[in-house]
């Protein structure tokens, strides 16, 4: 029984540590990073109040979460019927997700380009 015990507890360890793990590196991916310091140079240089600052980051999470919360949301309320439609939107992010993420990182890296020459 000790030893049942014993290597229950350590496999519960290391899923434990696995998990932590994806956790930590799904924050700290480069896209996530350099999609959040765009956002916060862009709000810090907005020159907005307490209230304004508030808002803008509010904002800026509620639009990042939109990519979880609605198939969350969509599943939620139309149940089975969501899961076609979602497994090939996710299959085309798969085999596009260089053009997407290059897109993006081309917006927000006009858009830092702009707020700089417009602080000049």
């Amino acid at each position: 029984l000790y030893r049942d015990v014993t290597q229950y507890a350590a496999r519960e360890t290391v899923t434990s540590l696995v998990r932590d793990l994806a956790v930590l590196l799904a924050y700290l991916s480069p896209k996530v990073l350099l999609l959040t310091a765009a956002a916060g140079l862009s709000i810090g240089a907005a020159e907005l109040d307490s209230t304004g600052t508030v808002v803008a980051i509010a904002v800026f999470t509620g639009v990042a979460s939109l990519s979880i919360a609605v198939p969350v949301l969509l599943y939620a309320v139309l149940g089975e019927r969501m899961l076609g439609p979602v497994t090939r939107v996710r299959d085309w992010l798969e085999q596009h997700s260089a053009f997407v993420m290059s897109i993006v990182i081309l917006v927000i890296g006009v858009m830092v380009l702009v707020e700089g020459v417009r602080g000049l």
